[in-house]
């Protein structure tokens, strides 16, 4: 379970790690219908950018967001149905779904990394070197599609304003929930 808000190289080695040992990989793509400068790309756009990995034994599954943990949970369960494992970093997110599926977190199945989303969202709204922290297949697909220039025209405003966009910003509690795969 993750927002891949983008598809950055940390989610690219942990989508491969997954796919080099399962027949088919689910992935649930959270926020899926939020759209604001915490999730700026939406659904079908992180979907392109999965696709953009290039392997062909993934399934993405939509997960909404709802805002209220019980019935998020019976959510998640109902799309994804029965798994043979989870694989997610955030704690509220293990916990909710904790009994009903086998928990891995990603620092099973790849080494942790200075990389995150909000790394990645920071430097898109500060027109800063955010290509070198997506794979380049992702990066050809922001570009191509015009979706830096969005970010950056939508949001890069409130970022710089939370002070979320600021070279060296504090890890924030969701980079640290996803201990920075996230």
């Amino acid at each position: 379970m993750f927002r891949f808000q983008p598809v950055h190289r940390v989610h690219a080695a942990l989508v491969a790690a997954m796919s080099a040992r399962a027949d088919e990989v689910v992935l649930g793509v959270g926020s899926a219908d939020t759209y604001d400068a915490r999730n700026p790309f939406s659904y079908e756009e992180r979907v392109e950018m999965l696709a953009a990995l290039g392997h062909d034994n993934l399934v993405v599954v939509p997960i909404p967001d709802l805002h209220d943990g019980p019935r998020w949970g019976a959510l998640v369960r109902e799309r994804l149905g029965p798994l043979e494992r989870l694989v997610a970093a955030n704690g509220y997110v293990r916990r909710l779904l904790g009994e009903t599926y086998r928990l891995s977190h990603p620092l099973e199945l790849i080494p942790p990394s200075p990389v995150s989303g909000s790394r990645v969202r920071a430097a898109l709204a500060r027109g800063d070197d955010w290509q070198a922290l997506v794979p380049a297949s992702v990066a050809a697909l922001i570009e191509a599609r015009g979706l830096d220039r969005r970010v950056r025209r939508e949001f890069g405003a409130v970022l710089n304003a939370q002070g979320l966009a600021a070279p060296g910003a504090a890890a924030s509690t969701e980079e640290n929930d996803h201990v920075r795969v996230g």
